[in-house]
């Protein structure tokens, strides 16, 4: 997305306003980007300067409070605003994308949004397997994810689909061998694994039953 210029001057004060004139005034002199000669319809430097000058004086005159001073202040405001709009049109399109030709008329520039990164959980652990250790262990071996950072190794004798019946947690930065200490001889159980990233824990995998020796 190229940058644009901000001409959408509804939230300036009349100080603001004026000065935000004079800058660009100021500024379209300067012919580094853009050349002094303009097309039909778009400002020149003298002609912005001009209406700079016209509208402080406006503004001197509504100080009175006299509302056909005021409601020609505002009219010239508006002028003001159409040139302007114009004028950006104008150097957006030589310009070209080119923020340094576009930071020198002046206008400030819109904010361009910035994407959000919304990162993925990891996959399921793939490769796993349950291997027999001493007694009461089992050990966990799986495929390292580029995405995780830390895996979650947990055990359970009851219902797989029960996610209470897990326990005896034991987390890891590596999943190349997790050791489950604590196990109950002559026991049978299931083993799940789970693969920790940015965008959080993912979903776990699961191993065929082992009795523990």
């Amino acid at each position: 997305m190229r940058a644009k210029l901000i001409t959408r001057y509804s939230s300036l004060s009349i100080p603001a306003f004026l000065n935000r004139l004079n800058t660009i005034a100021a500024c379209a002199k300067d012919t580094t980007y853009f050349p002094a000669n303009r097309p039909a319809g778009v400002a020149t430097a003298a002609m912005l300067a001009k209406m700079a000058s016209q509208y402080a004086a406006a503004c001197v005159a509504a100080e009175s409070g006299d509302k056909t001073a005021i409601a020609a202040r505002n009219a010239l405001r508006k002028q003001i605003e159409a040139l302007h709009k114009a004028l950006a049109h104008y150097y957006e399109m030589l310009a070209n994308g080119n923020l340094e030709a576009l930071q020198s008329t002046g206008f400030d520039l819109q904010r361009q949004p910035v994407k959000s990164e919304v990162h993925a959980p990891p996959a399921a652990p793939v490769g796993m397997k349950v291997t027999r250790g001493g007694a009461g262990t089992a050990i966990v071996h799986a495929s390292k994810d580029k995405n995780a950072s830390h895996y979650k190794a947990q055990v359970t004798t009851g219902d797989t689909l029960v996610d209470t019946n897990w326990g005896g947690t034991v987390e890891c930065d590596n999943c190349d061998r997790i050791v489950l200490t604590g196990l109950t001889h002559a026991t049978r159980y299931c083993i799940r694994l789970a693969a920790f990233g940015k965008g959080g824990w993912g979903p776990c995998t699961v191993s065929t039953p082992i009795v523990i020796e």
